[in-house]
């Protein structure tokens, strides 16, 4: 099941994990407003998941499944 949020949820869940995140509402905002994240309206509010942002850090990080660098 995705876990859909706003922008300030998202960066609030990561914030929460980690208090020196550097995800925050704004980075969140322009990968939506780019098209880098998918994203739905709910009336005025744009959503993405959680996933979403995982995914999208995963692939910029070279990150893969188990956590390691794809090229370690």
């Amino acid at each position: 099941m995705q876990r859909i949020r706003a922008a300030r949820a998202i960066s609030d869940y990561y914030k929460s994990i980690d208090p020196d995140t550097c995800v925050s509402e704004s980075m969140i905002r322009r990968l939506m407003d780019s098209g880098d994240l998918p994203t739905f309206r709910n009336g005025t509010k744009r959503l993405t998941s959680i996933e979403a942002v995982e995914e999208y850090l995963s692939k910029m990080l070279g990150v893969g499944e188990n956590g390691k660098k794809a090229n370690a």
